[in-house]
C-alpha cells in the first residue's frame, strides 16, 4: 500500500514534514483510521510550519468524535484563521447542535 512505501521514505527523511503528512493522509485513505488519526495528532505539536500543524488539526477534527471535533477545529483556526475547511466545519457542528437544542 501507498502508506508503506510513505513510511520508507518518511524514515529516511524524518524532517520532511510534508512526505510525515502524506504517510498519514494515505493510511486515512486506507481506512487505517486509528494510526492516521495517531499520527495526525502526534503532528499537531510536532510540526514546525503553523500551516501544516493547521492541517493536521483539521484531519484530527475529521476523524474525531463530535464531541471532540470543536476543539480541534478552534484550534486550526488559531493558527489559520481562514482556514476554510475548518470553517465550513465548525459552522456545520455549530448549526446542527443548535437543531438539537
Amino acid at each position: 500500500p501507498q502508506s508503506e512505501t510513505l513510511a520508507d521514505f518518511s524514515n529516511r527523511a524524518p524532517q520532511n514534514e510534508i512526505l510525515a503528512y502524506a504517510r498519514a493522509s494515505a493510511l486515512e485513505q486506507e481506512g487505517k483510521i486509528p494510526e492516521a488519526r495517531s499520527l495526525f495528532e502526534k503532528f499537531t505539536s510536532s510540526f514546525k510550519k503553523d500551516h501544516l500543524r493547521a492541517n493536521a488539526w483539521f484531519r484530527l477534527a475529521r476523524l474525531s468524535p463530535a464531541d471532540q471535533q470543536k476543539r480541534s477545529l478552534n484550534e486550526c483556526l488559531k493558527l489559520v484563521p481562514s482556514h476554510s475547511g475548518a470553517l465550513k466545519l465548525l459552522h456545520d457542528l455549530e448549526k446542527g447542535s443548535l437543531r438539537n437544542e
